[in-house]
């Protein structure tokens, strides 16, 4: 069953354009990775003052490419994610397995007109 592995940054403000750089080609290279599905990045739309936050979103297949990735590639990752940005840097990871889903379909329903 596919699971979502979240990764959430707070860096100083000064550093989020560059993190932002950084971060869109490590997407891509998450998604070269067996197992990955779907890699997403978002911004955090009220982060700490002098602060920006983001949040990493990847879809995997099931807890053995998690695992996979996190024997082999995880600590290099981090590495070089630290060694760039370490100054007033914070990452927290968790992961988790979708429940339920529920979309409405037909969101021209809820327009105020």
């Amino acid at each position: 069953m596919a699971i979502i592995y979240e990764v959430n940054l707070n860096v100083d403000a000064s550093n989020a354009k560059a993190l932002k750089i950084w971060l869109v080609k490590h997407l891509d290279k998450m998604l070269a990775l067996p197992g990955f599905l779907r890699a997403e990045l978002f911004n955090e739309l009220q982060p700490a003052i002098g602060m920006a936050g983001l949040s990493l979103r990847y879809t995997l297949v099931d807890q053995a490419a998690f695992d996979y990735y996190n024997e082999h590639y995880a600590a290099e990752t981090r590495q070089e994610l630290y060694q760039r940005f370490g100054v007033n840097f914070f990452a927290q990871r968790r992961l988790l397995q979708r429940e339920c889903v529920k979309e409405r379909l037909d969101e021209s329903e809820n327009l105020p007109t």
